[in-house]
């Protein structure tokens, strides 16, 4: 579990190095964040929806986790996630569940 995890951290942190044009919608980032409700975003598929989030929390302290990964879903214990995310991302305020519907 926390090799997938490591794996995703890589590509996370791979996917945050790029450079991305920033939408005015993503400028009230904190304000957004503020509440400790859980934020969700939908859309059509291919808009950008990851990206956003990824941008969202670019300067936060965050965990990362993507279910389009079959390993996690197979040997899914959701505790051990907790511990493991825990490891990988000491520390961190937002986990960012991406491809939930999976």
């Amino acid at each position: 579990m926390k090799t997938i995890i490591l794996n995703q951290r890589k590509e996370r942190d791979e996917l945050m190095s790029r450079p991305y044009l920033v939408r005015k919608s993503i400028q009230d980032t904190d304000l957004l964040l503020s509440s400790h409700l859980i934020k969700l975003i939908t859309g059509p598929r291919r808009v950008g929806k990851s990206t956003q989030a990824l941008l969202m929390l670019r300067d936060k302290n965050f965990a990362y986790l993507n279910f389009d990964n079959y390993q996690l879903l197979e040997t899914w214990d959701a505790n051990l996630v907790m511990r493991m995310l825990d490891d990988v991302y000491p520390g961190y305020e937002y986990i960012l569940l991406d491809e939930v519907q999976n």
